[in-house]
């Protein structure tokens, strides 16, 4: 597929799911628009850019940007024990794409954010983290539904 179709088509990836916050109140996008400014110019569609800022007001007040994070020799460890069928980023990569999403969650418009370094976590442990690290950008109604 042309860059600029792979590219077009990740835009309405983006705005579909942007509604998709506004019909339902818990859902969870992995990634999404942050990941197209890291992956998409690097991997995808070289030389397009996506703005993916101004999607952001157009997302839920209470909508929360959760960081999850690893240090760049742990990430290389998990390349190598569990690699994904369609490896993605090389491990030479790591501490460039580490660095990008840094700076693009730095930028976000996004008040209610929170990162959380998950080399040495256990998933149990992860969500552990996530559940108490969430709470105080809760909005009321989540906040009531948790206290039942």
């Amino acid at each position: 597929m042309l860059p600029a179709i792979k590219e077009r088509f990740q835009r309405f990836q983006i705005v579909y799911h942007v509604r998709l916050m506004h019909k339902f109140d818990h859902i969870l996008l992995g990634g999404f628009h942050i990941e197209e400014m890291v992956y998409g110019p690097r991997y995808y569609y070289p030389g397009i850019n996506i703005a993916v800022r101004e999607y952001e007001p157009d997302m839920p007040d209470d909508a929360i940007l959760v960081h999850l994070h690893a240090r760049p020799e742990v990430i290389r460890q998990r390349m190598e024990t569990a690699p994904h069928p369609r490896q993605l980023v090389p491990a030479e990569d790591v501490e460039l794409i580490l660095e990008r999403f840094d700076e693009e969650v730095a930028q976000s418009w996004i008040h209610r954010k929170f990162a959380i370094d998950t080399s040495d976590l256990t998933p149990g442990e992860l969500l552990g983290t996530f559940l108490e690290r969430s709470v105080p950008y809760l909005n009321t109604r989540d906040a009531l539904t948790r206290m039942r």
